[in-house]
């Protein structure tokens, strides 16, 4: 081989980290250098197999997530949606992309704890563009002054308040951890992060969100001090009493806001539109319907009884029904086993006491994106929060990489 075109290989290698921002970049927003974005992540893959040897570094999860990639490409075939399907496959090709970028860089525990910081500014610009970029609910919980509507200028697209509230929650435990680890710039660096992230996380709303922050915190705090265990239920019983007793919502509507409709119960359409993603895997478990097909199929799909007609959900509002509805049960099967295999590698590292901070985050974070999932669908489909989720599984698979190292 021409030693320019290896040298050259080598150089995009090596400033891989730098480059696969804009790549992702071009694949998370719809434009005409779509293209270009899928290109340029097969040439950096390109690229790293002609100077390394293999197109993406070795790890354990390599074949789930082939898996998945295939099976991606098949629902993009397979799509009667091929506008959304495209959307959906770039923000798989980014995100992916993101996983082995990290991966390749990490190495060492500097590494992991510079992937953590890398994640702790992603937060702090995902706060900050906030005020420009979301479609405001002044009224999901506690009123919020018509400002955030009137004086913040927009941008053409706006998104939906639980999308970003999907993606600063699982930073939170990130942000502790830097704050724990006891480093200096580490700590400015979290505090700068956990003030923004949980102060827009308030300012949102998203009950699921919080629901979920809830739940990561909770098990933050046990692994630090396992008898904090027994005062998870008494906590939420109490909750739920002092709501109850104030004659407040059903625990459903209190966990999870509307879906999009301005009345109607939150918990009832779910439920319509979990029993019908379950009819529509039955009849399609190998394919799916198709990648990002759900608003396009859903309408005509039976039962579909919306609790208000004209509105189409973009999504089946369950993580777990989404990927099993764009990928068949061989993508659901693969996904469910990423997170199984992170979570457990976060495990490993933090039995064997190996950057514990950040070990017991990220199985916090990955609790958070979990138990957000049961009511939503946040890091997959078109959303641009599903970069956290694939960091936190690089996060994840570093932790196992470095530890073997060390």
């Amino acid at each position: 081989m021409p030693i320019l075109i290896r040298r050259f290989a080598q150089t995009v290698t090596w400033n891989s980290g730098w480059l696969g921002i804009p790549i992702a970049a071009l694949l998370l927003f719809a434009s005409p250098w779509m293209m270009l974005g899928f290109i340029a992540a097969l040439g950096l893959y390109l690229c790293r197999w002609i100077s390394a040897g293999s197109p993406a570094p070795v790890t354990r999860v390599n074949f789930l997530i082939l898996v998945l990639l295939v099976m991606v490409a098949v629902g993009l075939v397979y799509s009667p949606a091929p506008d959304l399907a495209v959307l959906t496959g770039g923000q798989v090709m980014a995100s992916v992309a993101i996983f082995f970028v990290l991966v390749d860089k990490i190495e060492s525990a500097s590494d992991l704890w510079r992937g953590a910081a890398a994640l702790a500014i992603f937060g702090i610009l995902a706060a900050l563009v906030a005020p420009f970029t979301v479609t405001w609910s002044p009224d999901k919980v506690y009123g919020i002054p018509f400002f955030y509507e009137t004086v913040w200028p927009h941008l053409p697209k706006l998104t939906n308040p639980n999308i970003l509230a999907g993606a600063l929650a699982p930073i939170v435990p990130v942000a502790l951890a830097l704050i724990a680890r006891g480093e200096r710039r580490g700590r400015v660096l979290g505090a700068a992060t956990l003030v923004p992230a949980v102060g827009m996380l308030l300012l949102l709303q998203s009950r699921g969100a919080l629901f979920a922050l809830g739940a990561g915190l909770a098990i933050w705090i046990t692994l630090y001090n396992r008898w904090f265990l027994p005062l998870i239920p008494i906590g939420l019983l109490v909750v739920l009493y002092i709501n109850q007793a104030r004659g407040g919502p059903s625990p459903a509507q209190l966990f999870y806001g509307k879906i999009g409709t301005p009345t109607g119960g939150t918990l009832i359409e779910r439920q319509d539109m979990w029993a019908q993603s379950v009819n529509l895997i039955r009849q399609s478990p190998i394919l799916g319907i198709g990648l990002g097909a759900y608003p396009r199929v859903a309408p005509f799909a039976a039962p579909y009884s919306p609790a208000h007609p004209g509105f189409v959900a973009p999504h089946t509002h369950n993580l777990f029904l989404q990927v099993a509805l764009d990928t068949g049960i061989f993508g659901l099967a693969a996904f469910v086993a990423l997170l199984g295999a992170a979570l457990w590698a976060a495990w490993r590292a933090f039995r064997a006491g190996f950057e514990r901070h950040l070990a017991i985050a990220v199985l916090a974070a990955l609790t958070i994106i979990i138990v957000h999932g049961l009511g939503d669908t946040i890091v997959w489909g078109t959303a641009k929060s599903s970069i956290v989720l694939w960091m936190l599984l690089a996060l994840a698979t570093g932790l196992d990489k470095a530890r073997q190292v060390v």
